[in-house]
């Protein structure tokens, strides 16, 4: 096998730890030695072992004594720094691995190159970067959103009737089917929180689980203002207004949100949408559904990158224009 057979199976264990590594990558590694695949390992979780630590640690005595003569496979560079666990870096260099061969470099400032440089100078043959564009690693383009712009990567979900209208107006309208429903919910399972606005707090009363779909529960945030101050809900965490765009940083920085599900009624989904704060729109139309008097949806601009359809709903999601 090549390096570049045996980097695209290492990317392929990198995406068994989405969702949960969020807001860190998905990364996976393994360990060949004489083209035979020792071991293999990924990131898992956010704060556990990284992919090559997974990969090395799970070695027994006799596998470790092949080390010097095997190759690390890596699909992104490995980290040099101290975060919640220790530089993958020194693990490699003390592990007596000679070669090494990286799929992608890795955007963030911390390292973009600077891991590759310490192996060499420690002299571990390192081979790659392979690949050059990162918008085609698995979610990274969810990875580089808290990168390059301190924030969660943003849905905006919401599910209307075929002549643009969200529920008929101070009432909660069911819109979509059962079909429909266990996909929201895998939707939510692969967010790390989940916001909606007072109104719909207390309109609709959502439960916003993960109770059609096998995952963990999202964060619940609501966006209100000073007029809405005393309210309390269990479970929910409020924001305000006025401070969306630091409440958003805070999210990404403190709480270590990666992506962040927005299923607001028309005033919230419309306030991201006017300060352009959304990567993903997910459109849900009931194809037989007119209400003809009630909430209008969203206008929102962008790139239909897909669609399709699940019984009488049609799901488009739309790209922010280029």
């Amino acid at each position: 096998m090549d390096d570049n057979a045996l980097m695209e199976y290492c990317l392929s264990l990198a995406e068994k730890g989405w969702p949960n590594v969020s807001p860190n990558p998905c990364v996976g590694a393994l360990i060949v030695h004489n083209d035979q695949i020792v071991k293999e390992g990924w990131h898992q979780s956010f704060g556990s072992a990284h992919a090559e630590r997974h990969a090395i640690n799970s070695l027994n005595d006799n596998e470790r004594k092949l080390l010097p003569e095997s190759t690390l496979y890596v699909s992104l560079e490995p980290c040099n720094h101290h975060g919640k666990t220790p530089p993958c870096t020194e693990l490699i260099i003390e592990s007596g691995i000679r070669r090494i061969v990286v799929g992608y470099s890795d955007p963030n400032p911390l390292m973009c190159g600077r891991s590759l440089q310490r192996l060499r100078d420690a002299g571990i043959e390192v081979i790659g970067p392979l690949f050059d564009d990162f918008t085609t690693y698995p979610k990274g383009e969810i990875f580089m959103t808290g990168i390059t712009r301190q924030r969660p990567y943003i849905i905006l979900k919401w599910a209307q009737s075929m002549d643009n209208y969200l529920s008929v107006k101070e009432h909660c309208t069911k819109i979509t089917n059962i079909e429909t429903d266990v996909l929201v919910h895998k939707w939510r399972a692969e967010s790390n929180a989940i916001l909606i606005g007072y109104k719909t707090l207390i309109t609709d009363q959502p439960q916003l689980t993960t109770r059609y779909y096998t995952g963990k529960n999202p964060i619940r945030y609501v966006l209100k203002d000073h007029r809405e101050i005393n309210i309390s809900y269990e479970g929910f965490r409020f924001l305000l207004h006025e401070n969306l765009v630091h409440e958003l940083t805070n999210m990404y920085t403190m709480n270590n949100i990666g992506i962040l599900l927005v299923e607001g009624g028309a005033y919230t989904l419309k306030k991201f949408i006017d300060i352009g704060f959304w990567d993903e729109c997910r459109v849900i139309t009931n194809k037989n559904m007119y209400i003809q008097n009630g909430v209008p949806a969203p206008n929102i601009q962008g790139i239909l990158a897909d669609e399709y359809t699940l019984g009488n709903n049609h799901i488009c999601i739309i790209r922010p224009p280029e």
